[in-house]
């Protein structure tokens, strides 16, 4: 993995012909632009809120829980696809949260009826309710995972 600053590209004298459409410049050797796999770009998204749009905030320190983190694929080979983005909930003190992140991508492959979600022959009443389903069954996840990419055509095998 190699971590590679950005530099702001902003408003810098362009020659006759060549339009800027970036707003940021990877400095890169000749050696990293042939040898890099995949150009990830990360990006803050805002911090992290709740139903009425308000930042939520940690009790204890009266700080912001988290950030929202996007990232996009730019460039990619050996399979990689460019194009690809999304984004994810980083929390200070925990990172990641592994089940909220794969519950964001679950109900993207699910069947739904207004506010239902139907997963898995039940119907959950919001993202809330499938988070803590998954929360109380933690052995359905894997039961889950091969019926999602089983949907998109894929064998799961783990």
């Amino acid at each position: 993995i190699l971590i590679n600053q950005v530099r702001a590209d902003i408003g810098h004298w362009m020659p006759p012909g060549r339009v800027s459409g970036e707003e940021f410049k990877s400095s890169e050797a000749h050696a990293i632009k042939h040898g890099l796999t995949c150009r990830i770009l990360l990006t803050p998204g805002g911090t992290i809120r709740d139903k009425d749009n308000k930042t939520i905030m940690d009790k204890v320190t009266k700080r912001p829980l988290g950030k929202i983190i996007r990232w996009k694929i730019l460039k990619g080979k050996c399979g990689f696809h460019e194009g690809a983005e999304g984004e994810w909930n980083y929390y200070y003190e925990n990172g990641v949260n592994l089940l909220e992140d794969f519950v964001l991508m679950a109900i993207q492959f699910v069947e739904r009826k207004g506010p239902y979600y139907i997963f898995m022959d039940q119907n959950f009443q919001g993202k809330e309710s499938l988070f803590k389903f998954f929360q109380k069954n933690p052995d359905k996840i894997e039961e889950a995972k091969r019926l999602i990419l089983s949907k998109k055509g894929l064998i799961y095998r783990y």
